[in-house]
């Protein structure tokens, strides 16, 4: 018969873009030639939070009210700030209206050269008659 530890030690979980059904990958992907992309997607993230946001005429956009901030609540500040760096110029014909919009800010794991951050944005409403595709926004930047 063996020893037994009364503490049960479980496994830490690994947070990854690929392994997250929340992130738009397939809109994020769009900016990533393929090699980079599938390094990108197992990079290990620390903490995200996807914010609602409205586009202005001039491309700047309003943010809202947070949808979802993990692995709590402590960054949200940041995020909000790093948001405001997005524009988006909305895809819509004759509308008045501003366009919904998403935001998705994740500060992943720290490497050699920093942390990581990335800030995406995107409009969620589909575009008017006319328009080809919807708005989209991404920057990475290692602070």
């Amino acid at each position: 018969m063996g020893c037994t530890s009364g503490e049960r030690h479980a496994a830490l979980e690994t947070h990854t873009l690929a392994g997250t059904p929340r992130f738009p990958l397939n809109d994020i992907e769009t900016f990533f030639p393929k090699n980079k992309w599938a390094r990108f997607l197992d990079l290990e993230y620390e903490r995200y939070v996807i914010l609602e946001a409205q586009t202005q005429p001039d491309g700047r956009v309003k943010i809202g009210s947070i949808v979802e901030s993990f692995p709590d609540a402590s960054w949200i500040g940041t995020a909000r700030t790093l948001a405001q760096k997005v524009e988006l110029h909305a895809a819509s014909v004759g509308s008045h209206l501003n366009q919904k919009a998403e935001i998705v800010v994740v500060l992943f794991k720290p490497v050699l050269e920093g942390n990581l951050v990335l800030v995406f944005g995107r409009q969620v409403d589909e575009p008017s008659i006319g328009m080809t595709k919807r708005a989209m926004y991404l920057e990475t930047f290692v602070y």
